[in-house]
């Protein structure tokens, strides 16, 4: 019973509540947009006939006295039938009923047409206005990371003063630091543009940044006000950035300032994989090994000297402090490079040519060096020596290849089809060979080997995969691969041999390796490796800084398919003056962005793929709906703003085309003739269903690419 309970739980929050809360949403979209055409054309005394929602095929409805209210089959929009308004075949000469749409003057039917956007636009602003005063978390214009040879990495930042909590405000020296670090907020941004000015200078949630640099031109500059925390003061300093262009997930590219949001604390939820850890959505972190920790960005330091060994993690979880005991994942830095012959390269990416197929990388010493991406060994997730750990699964998505050959979080691979042991890079291969046939994979679970069993990869939109999580298996010395030329390839280890000692030091787990080797630095090391029955020594002469240096490693306390909650500020709740002026705000940004968002398709600044349709956003609202009430509530009035913007575009068949018919009208003294106005808008329909299908398809491509 309890079972079913929680079976029916799930099924009404994660879907029933939120499509119910979709329908109803949308519907009120169409339904104001709709009700504005209606009351205006009663206003001015054209004759209504039907007020529909959606399309296609009557369902059910009220008949009145003229007016026939419906409901129909199709939930994808609606429409008002107002006597004598037909969009391919106008009144014909000699009908005269005065309560007909062509009857009307050009301005009172102006009006009529442009009441559904006014409406929407009304209806988005009450929204918007409600929420400021119920109140929500956004997320935080917080940094949480700078990618590399982006304007925020790079930015140079004058410190103007600094503010103590006993003092106030307390002028300084303006020494001057370069790169935005984690935990800077952005509070102001000034610039020139249209955009900029209707959004507004001050910053109170990162979206605001995200909508600004992506719709910026190559050449905008902006100055951010920065705050800063140090030793609990706060620095105010300025920075001027430009945008940069970079290649998203989806493949178009977008302009960034190079900045990712902050995150919070708190875990999120694994919709989608399972995992092995005793980690639970909603935990927060509060300390590690003893240490608290206050802000997300705390624990990279802390990562950086645990070395893989088991730590205590204490989290917050339903009221309770409760302690974990963590083993980290030992991974390659990603400012090392290894390279086929055997060196090995450190340093910063610079920037890059996907047409050369080259990048750059920025030296310790200032100097960049040019490399080639044929010339990069395989980026295998640890690289010790040119030793290659086996796979472990860290996660294992549901419903997919792995999930039903019973993979479980925790395994290690020891055998795929023909292969042992194969290495990260060597799996993502085989997946592809056999995805037609299917194949054997055999697992090491619980110090246990199984039976074969039968596993197919599938074709995602990501590649060929199995679903799973790879992580390195630390806990046993197995070799699973040799990089080409490597130290340990030129003292002869190979696949399959478990390293045992190096020197006279034993070793029993890839987190005492490295230790070992670090007690080596700048003398000749041995390793002692079991190949089979014998134990061979492999002499790896003087061991240098050059081949192997801590720093080259990091450890991940919680690494992926586990993430954090995005860092979200307070609830802000608003008096009712301020509520109206900061919803009256948001409308016009949501105006000014979506507009602009048009104009930056149109000049190819953003790429079509970026186009969501129906289909994309019922899924983004379903999403939403999961998350709160008010964040979905938020988004429906973001919603009905783009749909007042895309319905008055000079379009024909919606109300922006009609209006231009009526312009056109106004000047010339009469309509357009009805042939020119017929090819018009047979035109504008057929690409309006072209455009329509077009995103329909690229939204179910895009949620089918991430379903097995």
């Amino acid at each position: 019973m309890d079972i079913l309970a929680f079976n029916v739980a799930w099924f009404w929050g994660h879907w029933l509540w939120p499509v119910l809360l979709l329908v109803f949403g949308l519907g009120m979209v169409i339904f104001v947009h709709e009700l504005g055409h209606f009351l205006v054309a009663k206003v001015v005394g054209i004759k209504v006939e039907r007020f529909a929602l959606g399309f296609g095929p009557r369902l059910f409805g009220y008949r009145g006295k003229e007016t026939d209210y419906s409901i129909m089959l199709l939930p994808l929009g609606g429409y008002l039938k107002m006597l004598g308004q037909e969009d391919f075949a106008p009144l014909q000469d000699g009908q005269s009923d005065p309560r007909a749409f062509n009857n009307k003057s050009v301005g009172a039917r102006f009006a009529v047409i442009s009441s559904g956007v006014i409406m929407n636009v009304l209806f988005a602003s009450l929204i918007f206005v409600l929420i400021g005063l119920v109140g929500i978390r956004f997320t935080a214009p917080v940094v949480g990371a700078t990618q590399p040879d982006y304007p925020a990495d790079q930015a140079e930042i004058i410190w103007q003063h600094h503010t103590e909590p006993a003092t106030g405000v307390i002028e300084t020296e303006s020494p001057s630091s370069t790169g935005l670090k984690p935990g800077d907020r952005i509070v102001a941004i000034d610039g020139e543009g249209l955009l900029l000015k209707i959004l507004g200078r001050t910053v109170t949630k990162f979206p605001h940044i995200r909508s600004l640099t992506i719709l910026s031109d190559e050449d905008d500059k902006y100055t951010l006000t920065i705050e800063r925390m140090v030793n609990e003061q706060k620095h105010i300093g300025k920075t001027t950035l430009g945008v940069k262009s970079m290649q998203i997930s989806s493949g178009s590219e977008v302009r960034v300032f190079g900045i990712t949001p902050a995150a919070s604390l708190t875990l999120d939820r694994l919709d989608k994989y399972t995992t092995e850890d005793e980690l639970k959505a909603g935990d927060r972190v509060i300390a590690i090994n003893g240490r608290q920790i206050h802000h997300h960005w705390e624990i990279a330091p802390i990562e950086k000297t645990l070395l893989g060994r088991p730590t205590t993690i204490t989290v917050m979880r339903d009221g309770n402090q409760v302690n974990l005991t963590i083993a980290p994942i030992i991974r390659n830095s990603s400012r090392v490079f290894f390279l086929k012959d055997g060196s090995i390269v450190r340093g910063q990416y610079a920037a890059g040519s996907a047409k050369d197929k080259t990048f750059m990388v920025r030296l310790a010493d200032g100097t960049e060096r040019l490399l080639r991406i044929k010339d990069l060994a395989d980026p295998e997730l640890l690289d010790v020596l040119g030793l290659i750990p086996r796979v472990r699964v860290a996660g294992v998505s549901d419903g997919s290849p792995a999930a039903k050959a019973d993979l479980r979080p925790g395994d290690v691979i020891v055998t795929y089809g023909d292969h042992n042991a194969p290495t990260r890079m060597r799996l993502l291969e085989l997946n592809k060979k056999f995805a037609g046939t299917g194949t054997n994979i055999v697992l090491l679970r619980d110090g246990q080997t199984l039976k074969p069993r039968r596993i197919q990869p599938k074709q995602r939109k990501d590649g060929f995969q199995i679903g799973i999580f790879s992580n390195v298996d630390l806990a046993h010395l197995v070799v699973a691969g040799v990089r080409a030329n490597s130290p340990a390839a030129k003292a002869g280890v190979i696949p399959g041999d478990v390293v045992e000692k190096v020197n006279n030091t034993r070793v029993k787990t890839w987190s005492d390796l490295l230790p070992a080797l670090r007690d080596c630095i700048g003398r000749k090391i041995t390793l002692t490796v079991k190949r089979g029955t014998q134990t061979l020594t492999m002499p790896l002469g003087k061991l240098k800084n050059s081949v192997f240096n801590l720093d080259d490693y990091v450890s991940l306390l919680i690494p992926p398919p586990r993430t954090f909650v995005e860092l979200r500020d307070k609830k802000v709740r608003r008096n009712p003056l301020a509520a109206l002026q900061w919803g009256v705000r948001e409308t016009a940004s949501f105006l000014a962005t979506t507009y602009a968002s048009v104009r930056s398709l149109i000049r190819g600044s953003v790429s079509t793929k970026e186009l969501v349709g129906p289909v994309g956003i019922g899924h983004m609202a379903i999403k939403t709906a999961r998350r709160s009430l008010v964040d979905f509530v938020y988004l429906m009035a973001m919603i009905s703003t783009i749909v007042a913007v895309v319905n008055f575009l000079p379009f024909p068949v919606v109300d922006g085309g009609h209006a231009a018919f009526l312009i056109i009208e106004k000047i010339r003294g009469k309509p357009l003739s009805v042939r020119v106005m017929n090819v018009v808008q047979l035109a504008g329909l057929a690409l309006l269903l072209f455009v329509f299908v077009a995103v329909t398809w690229q939204d179910i491509a895009r949620i089918l690419g991430n379903l097995w």
